[in-house]
């Protein structure tokens, strides 16, 4: 088991990480395109994407040391069917509302267009900043809007039972 101060710290970071990337996310969609560059489309893509990322992690970082991967979603998956008899129903529904929103979007795949682009069926090269319109934007920064909400709401709760789970544990040992 992992002590409580590792956990909380490695949950913060993440947290504090996911509201980050999206402050930045949402200053890149109100700019203003800049004739001659690029729209800032791409860039609020790219820190939706992260916010969500992190977010995950975060609420994954309760139970442990997060996945080294883009789209940890799956993990999330994974710790709602493994814990769900320990999950009060309030936990359980966060989650499993965090768990639908991002199944509506691949991470990795986003993370990979966001920064590397995409080579189409002709095998021509698409740079990042021809993928992402306006609406791409939009959609990905409400959705991260709504994962770090959730984030925001579960998180304490998870580290709540963390630590009345390990209270729970410390007072067996003395018995």
């Amino acid at each position: 088991m992992n002590s409580g101060g590792v956990i909380a710290d490695d949950a913060e970071y993440h947290r504090l990480s996911a509201k980050q990337f999206l402050a930045e996310a949402k200053r890149e969609f109100l700019q203003k395109p800049i004739p001659g560059t690029p729209p800032p489309w791409r860039a609020c893509v790219a820190c939706a994407q992260m916010a969500m990322e992190h977010a995950v992690k975060a609420i994954l970082a309760t139970q442990g040391p997060p996945p080294r991967t883009h789209d940890p979603t799956r993990h999330l998956s994974k710790l709602l069917r493994a814990n769900q008899e320990n999950m009060t129903e309030r936990v359980r529904a966060l989650l499993m509302e965090m768990e639908c929103l991002l199944s509506q979007i691949n991470l990795a795949d986003l993370h990979i267009q966001s920064d590397y682009g995409e080579i189409n069926q002709y095998g021509e090269h698409i740079l990042p900043w021809q993928i992402f319109s306006k609406e791409h934007a939009q959609k990905a920064l409400k959705l991260a809007e709504h994962v770090v909400s959730l984030m925001e709401k579960v998180l304490p709760l998870l580290l709540q039972m963390d630590s009345s789970v390990s209270s729970r544990e410390e007072g067996a040992k003395g018995n």
